[in-house]
C-alpha cells in the first residue's frame, strides 16, 4: 500500500510533505528561485543581509504551520496594456517556491499530457504544435 502525504528524500527516507517543504535545502532552493532577475531590488538586498536568519525563520514558519501570507503590494503597470499587479512580498514569495517544490513534481505526474497551461516543457506552443500533428 503507497503511503500518502509522504515522498521519499533522496537517502530514500520516508518524510512528510511538510518535512520536504522545510528542508533547508529545499528552502534554499526556494530562495533562489524568488532571487532570480531580482536581485537587486531593496526588498531582496534587505532580506539577503540577514539571509540564513531569515531562511531559518522561513523553515520554522513552514514546519511549525506558522507562515501568513503578507499584505499585497498593488501597482499598475501600462505595457502592453494596463493591468493591475497585486505582489507579495520577497519573504512570501520564498515560501510560495519552497511549497511549491515540493508540490509541483507530484500535481505534473498526474496531470493528462494534453495539459499544456503553466507546465514545464509545454505551454501555448507546445499545445500549438500537438494540434497541428
Amino acid at each position: 500500500m503507497k503511503r500518502v502525504g509522504y515522498i521519499t528524500d533522496k537517502d530514500g527516507r520516508h518524510i512528510t510533505l511538510l518535512e520536504a517543504m522545510g528542508d533547508y535545502g529545499n528552502v534554499q532552493k526556494a530562495y533562489n528561485k524568488a532571487r532570480k532577475c531580482k536581485r537587486h531590488r531593496k526588498d531582496v538586498l534587505i532580506f539577503t543581509k540577514d539571509k540564513e536568519e531569515n531562511l531559518d525563520k522561513v523553515r520554522e514558519d513552514i514546519l511549525n504551520l506558522a507562515y501568513e501570507p503578507s499584505e499585497y503590494h498593488y501597482f499598475k503597470v501600462y505595457e502592453p496594456k494596463e493591468r493591475q499587479i497585486m505582489a507579495l512580498p520577497f519573504y512570501d514569495r520564498v515560501v510560495q517556491h519552497a511549497i511549491n517544490n515540493v508540490l509541483e513534481p507530484i500535481f505534473d505526474k498526474r496531470f493528462i499530457s494534453q495539459s499544456y497551461a503553466c507546465r514545464k516543457g509545454k505551454g501555448m506552443h507546445a499545445a500549438s504544435d500537438t494540434l497541428k500533428e
